[in-house]
């Protein structure tokens, strides 16, 4: 490989000898020397990308996760707010109720509502005679 130029030099362009080292890979060496590198590179590169899917993956499965636990609050109270407009609805139709029926009980509780009561469940006075009357609709003439 020495030809015979001091240590440091660089060899001319124009060399024909065919021991310098400019000349002394053959096309088939340098295209070993390409394909190892270019699998080397192929595989570090695959192998990057491989990381970086998995990474990007794993990253935005974890950013999915952080999300909704940041929004599970608000969804719960979304939820227990239609709860709450439910039962408070429900609420309303009880206390309507309720005054029915406490308008009801006082009614029945004095002594006129006691009378329809009883003479609702078939009951008369010592000395009365009950005629039974066939309901009928009115007839128009």
């Amino acid at each position: 490989m020495n030809s015979g130029r001091p240590a440091g030099s660089n060899p001319p362009f124009d060399s024909d000898d065919p021991t310098d080292d400019a000349f002394s890979a053959t096309p088939s060496t340098l295209r070993r020397r390409r394909k190892r590198r270019r699998f080397s590179s192929t595989l570090l590169y695959r192998l990057r990308l491989i990381g970086m899917a998995v990474g990007g993956v794993s990253g935005a499965w974890l950013a999915f996760l952080f999300l909704q636990k940041v929004v599970h609050p608000y969804k719960l109270g979304n939820e227990v707010g239609e709860q709450v407009a439910v039962l408070r609805a429900q609420q309303g139709h009880q206390e309507q109720e309720n005054a029915v029926l406490r308008e009801r009980l006082l009614f029945l509780r004095s002594k006129e509502g006691a009378e329809v009561a009883a003479r609702r469940a078939g009951f008369h006075r010592r000395g009365e005679t009950v005629y039974l009357l066939p309901v009928t609709a009115p007839t128009v003439r």
